[in-house]
């Protein structure tokens, strides 16, 4: 749940920032349902089990969904005075960090 009232916030800055916290994301959804997975090869724990894959889906299909939401925002390339290479960023921001050389590039409007 902070995943998504970081982003409504506005403390992804670029797009690799989204990319990173969807993969977290993902994978943290697919360890649940893999976990539910070997829950449910045991004959005691196969109510929990199902329920714990249903949980994995659930999270994974969220994040799939939340991500095709954020790429659909609207970014433009800034190029890194420092390391003179392009990051997309999303506009309204006034700083951000260079994901290549972690510099602090400010924004001119």
């Amino acid at each position: 749940m902070g995943l998504f009232s970081t982003f409504f916030r506005g403390e992804f800055k670029t797009v690799k920032e989204v990319e990173a916290a969807a993969f977290r994301t993902f994978y943290s959804g697919l360890i649940v349902l893999i976990v539910g997975l070997i829950l449910t090869l045991t004959l005691v724990f196969i109510p929990f089990g199902i329920s714990l894959m249903i949980l994995g889906g659930l999270i994974m299909l969220a994040d799939i969904l939340w991500f095709v939401f954020v790429s659909k925002r609207n970014s433009i390339n800034i190029q890194c005075p420092a390391c003179q290479k392009d990051n997309q960023v999303f506009p309204g921001d006034s700083y951000f960090n260079c994901i290549y050389c972690g510099k602090i590039v400010l924004l001119r409007e």
